[in-house]
């Protein structure tokens, strides 16, 4: 008797799952080690793929992307068009990473031009798991369906204790307003979800300098600035101490080049020179007290 199976792919005529099992596992290794070389914080920006350029979701993801790449974070979208286009033009264009995950659908068209890092997918299920491990929060615009599956994926993981919680912020409060007076009402007064979980796990913005404001909050960067002679001296031998530098780069070099970017996007800056742990930690709670 055959088995009825309900994923579509082009294997489904083999009489073994496991060239399916070898794919799904390229899949991911391909994407691991893609995203594994981002080196930046990002955020996850989902959202319809049918908004267009002249609607104030798309309009806003560009600007949300654009003002997120300024503090130092980079922004992933699914790779296609509408509010991932948006966010991928912001990202882009504002000289951060851009990341696109595309996943191949019949009727989709390809990754839009603004992708800066580029990984595909058959499979969703993969897919959502490289939104959930690199991403350090998630926005979700008005979108549809798939915009609702990505949301319950991390929704459901944070829930369940089976990620660490992370900021998922629902933007536009009136487009959301019904699904939160949903799960506030009937899915809560049915017993089948609590409301602090809801206010625990979902935060609702507006505009992009309140997604911003709340990710600082809860992301703060701090630089522990040393002069170069101090950490040429605290260093000593380089490669005992496995600081990689490129062919012919100096520490000198690098110092340089990474110095500035550390300035930028740093919340607090703190001196280190000829001072103690105590003495540095002590200032920083102050710092961050203020």
């Amino acid at each position: 008797m055959e088995i009825r199976q309900n994923v579509i792919d082009d294997l489904n005529a083999m009489t073994t799952e496991s060239w399916r099992t070898i794919r799904i596992m390229a899949e991911m290794v391909q994407a691991l080690d893609t995203l594994n070389k981002l080196g930046t914080n990002c955020v996850s920006i989902f959202g319809s793929a049918r908004s267009t350029s002249d609607t104030p979701e798309y309009r806003d993801a560009e600007r949300l992307a654009r003002m997120l790449v300024e503090k130092g974070f980079g922004v992933i979208t699914g790779g296609g068009p509408g509010v991932m286009e948006a966010a991928n033009k912001g990202a882009a264009e504002a000289g951060g990473v851009s990341v696109g995950l595309r996943i191949e659908l019949p009727h989709e068209q390809g990754c839009n031009q603004y992708v800066k890092t580029r990984c595909n997918f058959r499979y969703f299920f993969t897919r959502k798991f490289m939104f959930v491990k690199y991403a350090m929060a998630y926005v979700v615009m008005p979108g549809g369906m798939g915009t609702i599956d990505e949301l319950s994926e991390a929704f459901v993981l944070a829930q369940t204790g089976r990620i660490r919680p992370f900021p998922i912020i629902l933007y536009n409060s009136s487009y959301w307003a019904g699904l939160l007076e949903w799960l506030r009402t009937s899915m809560a007064n049915g017993g089948f979800i609590n409301r602090e979980e809801i206010d625990k796990l979902v935060t609702v913005c507006d505009t992009p300098e309140q997604v911003v404001e709340h990710l600082c909050k809860i992301g703060c960067v701090v630089y522990l600035k040393l002069s170069y002679k101090e950490i040429e001296d605290r260093l000593g031998d380089l490669t005992a101490r496995g600081v990689a530098l490129k062919n012919g780069q100096t520490l000198k070099d690098l110092y340089n080049e990474r110095c500035p970017l550390y300035e930028k996007y740093a919340n607090i800056v703190q001196e280190c020179d000829h001072k103690r742990v105590r003495e540095i930690v002590q200032e920083l709670a102050s710092q961050a007290n203020a």
